[in-house]
């Protein structure tokens, strides 16, 4: 089993949660493949851990053919990064490789000075990622302070709504009052000048029978 293929599987096995682990595994058990290649069965994979399910890849497929695989179903997966990652891993072994077969020696300082620098760039890409997800929660934590204060405006609204309602309706309260009094106080008046008139009219008829009397 190729040790150095095995090695950058596992790793980005390992770098899958395991909720995208479990994905792998289940998109793995179904994915298609080429003639004369059979899926792993479903109990080799369900407890296996990254580096078992690397072993069983190498074994089913081949070096070549595993990293394939493995690379199809992170993308199938939406776990674009890893299988981006996993891809330019491979390729570095196999042009390691094949300096290595085509000059029988070790590569070049040159060569390594290359993967060195495409480390540095992997490692600037993953930064300025980690810079935009830190910008975007930056935004998303803005958004709901903005968000927060609405709500808090919004129920000053409510409560100022509420207090109105309340003024209101005292003041409704108090102009029925008013209006109840101005109705007794016009009752009382009415009744005055009725018991004037009764009397003025009881005060004639008094000095009419007054006047008779002194006639007769």
């Amino acid at each position: 089993m190729d040790g150095q293929f095995l090695d950058i599987l596992t790793k980005a096995l390992e770098n899958l949660n395991p909720a995208e682990l479990k994905k792998f595994k289940i998109k793995l058990r179904n994915v298609e493949l080429r003639g004369g290649y059979a899926n792993i069965p479903t109990a080799t994979l369900q407890q296996a851990e990254p580096m078992e399910v690397g072993q069983q890849m190498l074994k089913q497929y081949g070096a070549d053919y595993a990293l394939e695989v493995a690379i199809e179903v992170l993308e199938k997966i939406n776990v674009r990064g890893v299988a981006h990652t996993l891809k330019k891993d491979a390729e570095k072994v196999k042009a390691s490789r094949h300096m290595k077969s085509s000059t029988g020696t070790e590569p070049s300082l040159d060569f390594v000075s290359v993967q060195q620098k495409e480390l540095e760039v992997q490692k600037r890409e993953q930064e300025v990622e980690l810079r935009e997800q830190q910008v975007q929660l930056r935004e998303e934590r803005v958004h709901l302070r903005e968000e927060r204060a609405l709500v808090r405006e919004q129920r000053a609204t409510v409560r100022e709504e509420r207090v109105q309602a309340r003024e209101d309706k005292v003041e409704i309260k108090e102009q029925k009052v008013q209006e109840l009094e101005d109705a007794v106080a016009k009752l009382r008046v009415k009744e005055v000048e009725i018991r004037e008139l009764k009397v003025q009219q009881l005060e004639d008829t008094a000095a009419r029978l007054h006047s008779r009397e002194e006639c007769a």
